[in-house]
């Protein structure tokens, strides 16, 4: 399939259709326009539930309670807390320069 439309100065320019295109095309009646149009209404909307589902916590401290004397506190912050200390470390481009140094 060819669409043409007009070009920036009075010309035609001319796009061919991918082997994906042709199936939304055919349920656009080949309105490449409204396809574009709907595609873009479904990526907002994807992005926007993806933005809902991975939103940000907020962890409140009251500067007025005390933790008592003796008294263990521990929790679980798994590997997240160590991959983040070693991306601002940098560490994976350390071990990377040391290997090539090294030829391991």
């Amino acid at each position: 399939m060819t669409d043409l439309s007009e070009g920036g100065q009075g010309g035609v320019r001319e796009r061919k259709a991918g082997a994906g295109d042709n199936e939304l095309l055919d349920q656009f009646s080949g309105d490449y326009d409204a396809m574009m149009a709907w595609a873009k209404s479904e990526a907002e909307k994807d992005t926007m539930e993806y933005n809902a589902k991975t939103s940000s916590v907020t962890v409140s401290f009251s500067r007025s309670s005390y933790i008592p004397k003796n008294e263990e506190r521990c929790f679980q912050t798994g590997y997240l807390f160590l991959q983040k200390l070693c991306t601002e470390l940098k560490i994976h481009s350390i071990c990377r320069k040391i290997s090539k140094r090294h030829k391991y």
